[in-house]
């Protein structure tokens, strides 16, 4: 069961653009939303999803929960890690699946569903 999430805790909670398996683009919307005295991660977007519970173990974060797709059968349990990789980024890694997903916070009050490119700017 996740451990609950003290005033003291770091609290991960929020909107992040996500991907899996892209090292360059940050393409859909994820949530890590407190559910409980817990915590939930789900992938709100694109045909390959994964939702589930998170356990917070300092700064990391443990997974338990699933891979799905939205129209196709690729349905996995997964339980991983996702460990900090610095300025509120994740990345998950995941026991026996092969699977990559980086998490990037979006800015407060970002409403856009606008994909980021994490490899800069556009050259004008």
């Amino acid at each position: 069961m996740p451990t609950s999430l003290e005033a003291s805790a770091h609290d991960p909670s929020g909107f992040y653009w996500c991907s899996i398996d892209d090292e360059k683009n940050l393409e859909f919307r994820c949530e890590i939303a407190k559910r409980g005295a817990g915590l939930r991660l789900e992938k709100l977007s694109g045909a390959e999803r994964i939702r589930g519970d998170l356990t917070l173990k300092g700064d990391t974060l443990e997974f338990l929960g699933e891979r799905y797709c939205m129209w196709e059968d690729c349905k996995a349990k997964l339980v991983g890690t996702f460990v900090p990789t610095g300025n509120g980024t994740y990345r998950g890694t995941f026991k026996d699946a092969p699977l990559i997903v980086r998490l990037a916070p979006m800015p407060a009050g970002t409403v856009s569903e606008e994909p980021v490119d994490t490899a800069g700017p556009a050259a004008p």
